[in-house]
């Protein structure tokens, strides 16, 4: 962990001194906005007016850069027609813009004088988002078209990952419901199908093994802190009131069936535990609540001279359950796991060109007369990335009593055990009868809000 963080703080560094990312002005630095994902405790509203206040020229080479992050800071906020009218400037701009002085700059220098358009499964989440934005306005011929265009967004060129091509099940989910609401059912069949359509890359089964084991000791060292807590909190001179024993860690199938405070009747008319009933319109069609359920944090991206890499940051929450009105609803099912997309996309033809820059440096470096200016040649890859993105996207679809309710999200490690402080809950949600009822959880730790008060005697 602490290796990534290292290389996460690195990363920081270089764009300050490359971008000039610290506002000079009092109040939020870009460390400080970036991080709006991973940290509760940053104002997502002011993480979002810092971005804005960087979008306002559109031809600049960082536009789409800073519009992504905007867009992904307002979406997490809930403002999605903000988020919408940026981000649809911003996909404009990756098919319009090309500056061709900058990008032959950037052909024998730095990658980053070229204008930013990001990698493909950054492509793809953009249009995802626009798509997504589109469905919950009921725009739905639209939303299929931006989910269409996520998917060949993501789709990779080079012939050694063909088999990868098609895969982004996010999209697939969506436009299936998007046909589904158009009455094409034919249609919504086959993209179902698609969105249960799961590819292993190769050494995927060893790192998950790694991971793993190494999310045994987390959680240890989690539970002997929790246990510490505990003690200083209750046990101390001055007791804290509602302090919560949070020792025990419930496997997935220890759950219990209603939370302490639940309603006398669960609200849930219809849930589904498995794939193969959830992704059929017959299901899809009979559900009003649907729940996307942002875990994590999305691929980051170093660099050297000789590319940039793309690499996992290894957070903990990897699943999660649905509790409405303290009843379990359900388990939630990925769609879509970023670094997964992302290291199945190949090398393309910017990746090779740096290579070969970085290699002719290194030859120029190694002649008489002309080391010393090769010395100075600056090659440095692009080091823009989208830095809000989640690390996977689940989603939980289920028919309920319509109605105001209390949706609480519990998440899992990778190998099923719950996550004290990672519980999302959200209060008065309503579900309205005859529609889609569609709603976005972000989990962060300790980013839940259930403390009360105690009343006057």
């Amino acid at each position: 962990m602490r290796k990534y963080l290292m290389i996460l703080g690195t990363c920081f560094s270089a764009f300050a001194f490359l971008g000039g990312c610290v506002d000079q002005n009092k109040g939020m630095t870009l460390r400080e906005a970036y991080s709006t994902r991973a940290d509760k405790d940053v104002d997502r509203n002011e993480a979002a007016r810092f971005f804005s206040a960087r979008c306002n020229d559109k031809n600049h080479r960082d536009y789409v850069c800073w519009a992504i992050e905007y867009g992904s800071a307002s979406m997490m906020n809930g403002n999605y027609d903000a988020a919408c009218r940026e981000l649809l400037a911003a996909q404009r701009a990756v098919i319009q813009q090309k500056d061709e002085v900058a990008e032959g700059f950037a052909a024998v220098s730095r990658e980053d004088l070229k204008p930013f358009k990001g990698e493909p499964f950054e492509r793809a989440m953009l249009c995802y988002y626009l798509g997504f934005v589109h469905y919950v306005r009921g725009d739905f011929n639209n939303a299929r078209v931006f989910f269409a265009q996520a998917i060949e967004a993501d789709n990779t060129t080079a012939e050694n990952m063909a088999e990868y091509r098609n895969d982004l099940r996010l999209a697939h989910y969506w436009i299936g419901r998007s046909f589904m609401r158009l009455g094409k059912m034919d249609n919504a069949r086959l993209a179902f199908s698609n969105a249960t359509r799961r590819l292993r890359r190769s050494g995927q089964d060893r790192e998950e093994s790694k991971f793993a084991g190494s999310q045994v000791k987390a959680r240890r060292k989690r539970m002997r802190l929790e246990a510490k807590s505990f003690k200083m909190a209750s046990k101390g001179e001055t007791p804290v009131f509602g302090a919560v024993d949070m020792t025990t860690s419930l496997s997935m199938t220890e759950m219990p069936a209603a939370m302490e405070g639940a309603s006398a009747v669960s609200p849930v008319v219809l849930s589904a535990d498995d794939a193969e009933r959830f992704f059929t319109p017959d299901y899809q069609d009979e559900v009003n609540l649907i729940v996307m359920i942002e875990l994590g944090i999305g691929p980051m991206k170093v660099v050297n001279e000789y590319g940039d890499y793309i690499y996992p940051v290894p957070y903990p929450d990897r699943q999660a359950m649905v509790y409405v009105d303290g009843h379990q609803a359900g388990q939630s099912f990925q769609l879509v796991d970023l670094y997964h997309q992302a290291a199945t996309r190949g090398r393309s033809d910017k990746d090779n060109a740096q290579i070969g820059k970085a290699v002719t440096k290194a030859v120029l470096k190694q002649l008489p007369f002309v080391s010393v200016v090769a010395g100075y040649w600056d090659i440095t890859p692009d080091y823009r990335y989208w830095h809000l993105l989640p690390g996977e996207v689940h989603v939980f679809a289920a028919k309920v009593k319509p109605g105001l309710h209390t949706i609480h999200i519990e998440a899992f490690d990778v190998n099923g055990y719950q996550l004290p402080r990672y519980g999302v809950t959200r209060y008065h949600v309503p579900v309205v009868s005859g529609q889609d009822n569609v709603y976005t959880f972000c989990v962060q730790r300790e980013a839940d809000n259930v403390y009360v008060e105690p009343e006057d005697d």
